[in-house]
């Protein structure tokens, strides 16, 4: 089992990191008691903000100050398996509790809410480390490998997977693979990027590099490229047009390992060190800072702005208080907007808009209409710009219709616009995210009335 956490570690970080200097910091990062001297190869974050750790020991659920393991112990031949390599909550997990898991052999895991595991074996095709896992919209679970392309599990239609052989994939050493809100799969291998679409038309992009990480963040892909000269982030903005963005310069000349993006756009990243980036400004961690490890593998903002971070062999750290950062007067009304002599400080801040809908319904109600005549003021002050309109929901009922009642709140917004304040349909998108991204507790009315918005983005 170890050679296969070696595989992992020499096929992502295959030159020394160099020691760089370390920008001074006002906080330490903490090292959690119950997770230390092992590898912590993946962190996912439910509405909850449970933190569900993937270790060489099993599957840690950790729940405020409750600690639990949950050993999956599969049985084979020769060996049992423990080691949880990548997570991913299924996209019904508020209802269904189900999470998929992959192993450092040859298997997919699918836990329920029980704690049951159920067994998906792709050991005819050799031993090897599942690297990272997706859901598609249809709820088809893909996972990339080190070495054996992409597997597939659909619960109705069975198992597949994609090679060199049997497809047009770039190399069948895979670091990182996502889902688009489109149904389309980005696929970050060894030897660079490509796209699958309906399962069949494959398409390959001018990235050089090994891709090491793939995000989706406010209608646009973001992913992170290493090649001999170092690290790279690439923004496919509005999936249209491809932008490289600056490193941190800590990170520049080091393999980012992975990256994460909170709601309000800073981002945090790991490698040899962790480097967080809020408004611009980047703060760094290294040893003098806490951190402990020379192989950062995942990093993870909770849903209160804490990181944490997984390490090869040093255990699971996180900072000690939100590193969330807004701008100085982050705008909290239209009013801020209307206000404010620099717009351009306040672009990609979500702002709630003021309105409401019938219960259940993307029907606007008549009470939002003066807040609505102010977004067209605002659309008419500022001509440049774009605007982006992200529903949201709290967290009961389907998560599904969730979703798709979150998206249709916002679309209503923009017919509004559109049809009755003659708003270019060009200037804005909508997108919706269910219950996915709370900005309150959950498990209190009168705080979870406020994940029941749709927020105003401006962008250029």
């Amino acid at each position: 089992m170890r050679f296969f956490l070696i595989l992992k570690i020499v096929l992502f970080q295959y030159f020394c990191f160099s020691e760089l200097d370390i920008l001074a910091q006002d906080q330490l990062l903490n090292q959690h008691p119950q997770i230390r001297n092992q590898a912590v190869n993946a962190i996912a974050i439910d509405a909850q903000n449970n933190k569900w750790i993937g270790t060489a020991q099993g599957l840690i659920k950790l729940e405020k100050e409750t600690f639990q393991l949950f050993d999956p112990g599969i049985q084979s031949d020769s060996y049992t398996e423990s080691s949880i390599s990548c997570i991913q909550l299924a996209k019904n997990f508020p209802t269904t509790q189900t999470i998929w898991l992959g192993t450092y052999r040859s298997a997919i895991l699918r836990m329920d809410s029980t704690g049951k595991f159920n067994y998906f074996d792709f050991s005819n095709l050799g031993n090897f480390l599942v690297t990272s896992l997706t859901e598609d919209k249809d709820g088809k679970i893909w996972a990339g490998t080190a070495g054996k392309g992409i597997l597939t599990v659909d619960l109705l239609n069975g198992k597949s997977y994609y090679s060199t052989q049997n497809s047009k994939i770039l190399s069948n050493r895979v670091f990182a693979i996502h889902a688009d809100r489109f149904g389309d799969k980005w696929i970050g291998t060894s030897k660079g990027l490509c796209r699958i679409r309906d399962n069949e038309k494959w398409e390959s992009f001018k990235i050089d590099g090994q891709i090491t990480s793939i995000k989706e963040f406010q209608n646009s892909l973001w992913i992170i490229a290493v090649d001999d000269e170092g690290s790279k982030i690439w923004k496919y903005e509005n999936f249209e047009n491809w932008i490289e963005l600056p490193v941190p310069s800590s990170l520049k000349y080091t393999r980012v390992m992975d990256f994460d993006i909170n709601t309000y756009g800073n981002s945090a990243f790991v490698s040899n060190q962790v480097a967080v980036l809020a408004n611009g400004n980047p703060t760094t961690y290294g040893k003098n800072q806490g951190f402990q490890s020379n192989s950062g593998l995942c990093i993870k903002f909770d849903n209160q702005g804490i990181i944490w971070i997984g390490t090869e062999g040093a255990g699971l750290f996180h900072t000690p208080f939100t590193s969330t950062v807004l701008p100085k007067k982050a705008p909290k009304t239209l009013d801020d907007l209307f206000s404010t002599d620099s717009i351009d400080s306040f672009l990609e801040i979500p702002v709630p808009l003021r309105i409401g809908f019938n219960r259940g319904s993307s029907e606007l109600l008549i009470t939002s209409e003066p807040e609505l005549e102010r977004v067209a003021q605002l659309l008419q002050k500022f001509p440049n710009l774009k605007l982006r309109l992200v529903g949201h929901t709290d967290n009961i009922g389907d998560p599904d219709k969730n979703l798709a009642l979150s998206e249709r709140r916002a679309i209503a917004v923009k017919g509004y616009l559109v049809q009755q304040k003659q708003v270019s349909a060009d200037r804005i998108t909508c997108l919706g995210y269910g219950g996915q991204r709370p900005v309150a507790d959950n498990s209190q009315e009168h705080t979870r009335r406020l994940n029941r918005r749709v927020e105003l983005i401006l962008h250029k």
